[in-house]
């Protein structure tokens, strides 16, 4: 099981340690960024605390389907099911939102090449097709908006004031 290294310090000893700290995250366990520069022994604001951090949520997810979720200013915590629906859905917008800026990108080129401009079509195409049928699927699994109600009246009996 060899991998190969191309610079940079590899994060399993590190990873290993928090799993060693925390074990698998019960849904709704927080951990906090102390805890953690404690059992890593980094302080949260090097590049190596992020480094580890992400390795070692993207192992927890890989290994146990468990998502780790961050608190800004706090630290780490387990999401529910709900929540990690809501993390998907996000990542699915914003990937969307990435390949229509490319595509508008690609488009925007000023060429008079041939094969350019046969590929600058292709893309413009590409991201009408990906609008719509993001824009349908999104419609279908959004779940409804919360509709605002008025408040309650309350109505007095006879003889109250």
């Amino acid at each position: 099981m060899s991998k190969v290294h191309f610079g940079g310090i590899p994060t399993d000893v590190d990873v290993r340690k928090l799993a060693d700290a925390f074990g698998v995250p019960a849904v709704g366990c927080e951990i906090s960024h102390e805890d953690v520069e404690r059992a890593l022994g980094v302080d949260r604001h090097q590049h190596r605390y992020r480094t580890v951090t992400v390795a070692w949520r993207k192992k927890l997810e890989d290994s146990h389907g468990v998502v780790i979720g961050c608190i800004p200013g706090v630290g780490f915590r387990s999401l529910d099911e709900g929540e990690q629906m809501d993390a998907g859905f996000d990542a699915i917008k914003s990937g969307a939102r990435k390949q229509l800026r490319g595509i508008k990108r690609a488009g925007r080129v000023k060429t008079n090449d041939p094969t350019l401009l046969k590929k600058q079509d292709l893309a413009v195409r590409y991201g009408i097709a990906l609008a719509a049928e993001h824009n349908s699927m999104m419609k279908q699994i959004e779940p409804p908006k919360p509709q605002q109600q008025l408040p309650r009246l309350v109505r007095k009996r006879a003889g109250e004031s």
